[in-house]
């Protein structure tokens, strides 16, 4: 495996590094389990393995299967994140945030957020 990139566009997804913080972005998509798969496996072949703090942004309308849902809170998913903050901006993305963490149940300490800024300062406290 070579060198991580600093950032990674998928169609459903973009992820980038951002200092120690491993950002992703999804907005208006909605996702089955063939594309989850997709958009871990890429996530891993540029990024790597390495533990990271993890902000994914949830903008517009975001759906995903339950067979998604389930794959993307799974350990095989989340491999790669230490913790993962999700930030939400719309009272629809709080639903869908607090709806996955509540259901899907990650392997890593999750939380929802309003801002950038507030999920920082919680991934970066031990």
């Amino acid at each position: 495996m070579g060198k991580p990139k600093n950032e990674f566009n998928h169609p459903y997804v973009t992820i980038w590094l951002e200092g120690e913080f491993l950002m992703g972005k999804y907005e208006d998509v909605h996702i089955n389990i063939e594309i989850a798969r997709d958009i871990v496996k890429e996530r891993l072949r540029v990024f790597g393995t390495e533990p990271r703090l993890a902000i994914i942004e949830i903008r517009g309308s975001v759906t995903y299967t339950k067979e998604a849902r389930d794959y993307l809170g799974s350990e095989e998913a989340c491999v790669g994140a230490k913790k993962l903050a999700l930030i939400a901006t719309s009272p629809i993305s709080v639903t869908v945030g607090n709806f996955f963490i509540k259901i899907a149940k990650p392997p890593v300490p999750t939380k929802i957020f309003r801002n950038i800024e507030s999920a920082k300062k919680w991934l970066l406290k031990l």
